[in-house]
């Protein structure tokens, strides 16, 4: 008689449960480890990804989550292996470029939006306060936007389509019918002889730290004539710089929700002055060169393609500053999203005073803060693809 064979408890699909198991706690252990640490020390772990992740402890934990730049630069080049022009909400643009895709937005909302701006600026005029609104570039180009909308050839992949361009333009109509002054660095890198791709990283929603100093250079030249002052000294010539190239060393917002598998990583260029600088932060009360005080070149010393190296760097570029140096007393208020971290040194070192007001709590504007503080000129800059259609941007506190 045959004996039949005892099942032990890893036979069948005990065995296979097992190893799911343990495959779990190779990945939730070390994850909880790291959540632990970021929630005890707060470190700055691969925000940009996280951004859009819905609930906020979900959020945490992704960001978090233990060998989660492998899976994502597998995943990236997996998909671009299977010529994919799309992860994540990101789109790869025919020149390799990643970039968001925006919707149309309504015409009333627009309105609504641009007459707050006009209610802005018709309350500094009041304080005899100059006021300029600011568009920030995207990164598509506005030819490639309509090409796209028109079934034309387009850097936009096939079936895409995208309203960015268009959105700003219908923006700024209603900010001219309102006889808001403004300012559209589309047409200022245009009449450069530049186009979008050259002020803009590969992998991120921000503009090059080139970008940003050339934007810096046409917005404080509209400040030193709207004070008045035409001999002041601005510092925003490329020649008064060092640049210093930091080869592969920049993963941006977009590449961080793709990997750099999706479309490799961009060079970060770091721009020091060639000048002695002379800064105090008024929130820290630490006083020393801009290399000191406002800029963080130290974060960077070590190749990290996990965090942002344009965050990194500009971690306190948005703080409160005077430059003992200046030539100057024009204080400027600057209102403004990320984009103005890498754009902001440069009006610091120009003039005697600059503030940074956090374009998502405009609510900050108010008489109060202008009585008190007295700036000699308000920049109102906007990334579009953040703003535009986002009421509460737009909900001053005047």
């Amino acid at each position: 008689m045959t004996k039949r064979k005892k099942k032990t408890p890893f036979s069948g699909y005990r065995y296979y449960a097992v190893l799911f198991l343990i495959c779990i706690l190779f990945l939730a252990v070390p994850s909880a480890v790291r959540l632990v640490r970021f929630y005890v020390f707060d470190p700055q772990i691969n925000e940009a990804f996280t951004a859009d992740a819905g609930d906020e402890r979900e959020t945490d934990l992704i960001g978090n989550f233990f060998l989660k730049q492998g899976f994502l630069n597998a995943n990236g080049f997996v998909r671009r292996l299977l010529f994919q022009r799309e992860m994540n909400g990101v789109v790869r643009l025919k020149n390799d470029y990643l970039t968001d895709l925006n919707p149309e937005l309504d015409a009333a909302v627009l309105a609504g939006e641009a007459d707050a701006v006009a209610h802005v600026q018709s309350v500094l005029k009041e304080y005899d306060i100059p006021f300029l609104y600011v568009m920030t570039p995207v990164k598509l180009d506005e030819a490639s936007e309509l090409a796209a909308a028109q079934g034309g050839a387009s850097l936009l992949p096939a079936g895409e389509t995208t309203y960015a361009n268009r959105n700003m333009d219908r923006f700024l109509s209603e900010l001219s019918a309102r006889g808001v002054e403004t300012m559209d660095l589309r047409e200022e890198i245009r009449q450069a002889g530049m186009d979008s791709y050259e002020v803009f990283y590969r992998t991120d929603h921000h503009w090059t730290t080139e970008g940003a100093l050339f934007a810096a250079g046409r917005i404080a030249g509209w400040v030193r004539s709207a004070a008045g002052e035409p001999d002041i000294t601005l510092h925003t010539d490329p020649s008064e710089y060092h640049f210093k190239i930091y080869p592969g060393w920049h993963l941006g917002s977009n590449g961080q929700r793709t990997g750099r598998g999706f479309a490799g990583a961009d060079d970060f260029t770091l721009i020091t002055p060639a000048f002695d600088t002379d800064l105090t932060n008024l929130v820290s009360g630490e006083r020393g060169r801009m290399e000191e005080v406002l800029l963080c070149p130290e974060a960077i010393a070590e190749k990290d393609l996990s965090k942002s190296s344009y965050d990194l760097v500009y971690t306190h570029a948005l703080e409160q500053y005077h430059n003992n140096a200046a030539d100057n007393d024009v204080r400027i208020l600057l209102i403004c999203d990320s984009f103005g971290a890498a754009l902001n040194p440069y009006l610091v070192l120009s003039f005697a005073d600059t503030e940074c007001m956090s374009a998502y709590a405009p609510g900050l504007l108010t008489r109060a803060y202008l009585e008190e503080k007295k700036p000699d000129a308000v920049i109102l800059m906007q990334y579009p693809g953040l703003n535009l259609g986002i009421d509460s941007s737009y909900a001053f506190g005047l």
